[in-house]
């Protein structure tokens, strides 16, 4: 008996391997960005810049939604998070590269000022022996009034796992959950590089 308790211990060993790329400096800052002058940041849905990506799929992710709460919460910024993705649907990597101002100042809802935007650039998961979950994505805060771009950074998370005998359905768990933890964590990351605004 005791034998088969070790056995099945051995058989169900879990191997785990997380890979955070955080930086609390961010990818570029406008020289004019004031974190002291910010009231309230609008957190415009999540676009899905990936081949055959869902943005509606995204943002309804409990991850996701946690996600902002949390890590966009964390900097101290007063949010509201907009949920129309109407807002943000004409947005693709080539408006990303070159957020001009007469594009930033149509962005968002009227009325708005300090957007955030936030762009899921990868998110995959490789089975084979193990599990491997990688994800990427991208920050942005524009000012609607200026029309200026204050901030952006880039934020990347791996995961791998690996678990010995987990059948299928063992194997479908895993990957679900890593793509829940993989939004989260690349939201972090991206966060980490943004100013804290002051007490």
């Amino acid at each position: 008996m005791r034998r088969q308790i070790i056995s099945l211990v051995v058989i169900t060993t879990l191997a785990l391997c997380q890979t955070v790329s955080a930086s609390s400096k961010p990818d570029w800052v406008n020289q004019n960005f004031d974190p002291d002058t910010i009231s309230l940041i609008t957190v415009l849905p999540v676009i899905d810049l990936r081949r055959g990506g869902d943005s509606q799929k995204v943002n309804d992710h409990r991850e996701m939604k946690r996600a902002i709460r949390i890590h966009v919460g964390k900097r101290r910024y007063p949010i509201e998070r907009e949920t129309d993705l109407s807002l943000v649907e004409h947005i693709d990597q080539a408006w990303l590269e070159d957020p001009t101002p007469d594009r930033v100042q149509t962005l968002g809802p009227e009325g708005s000022r300090y957007l955030l935007l936030l762009a899921l650039l990868e998110l995959e998961t490789h089975t084979a022996l193990q599990t491997r979950t990688v994800s990427k994505m991208t920050g942005f805060l524009f000012d609607r009034t200026s029309g200026e771009l204050l901030w952006k950074n880039t934020g990347n998370y791996e995961w791998k796992v690996g678990l010995l005998n987990a059948g299928p359905l063992g194997a479908l768990g895993m990957n679900i959950g890593a793509q829940g933890t993989a939004l989260l964590q690349a939201t972090r990351s991206v966060m980490k590089g943004l100013e804290k605004k002051p007490k």
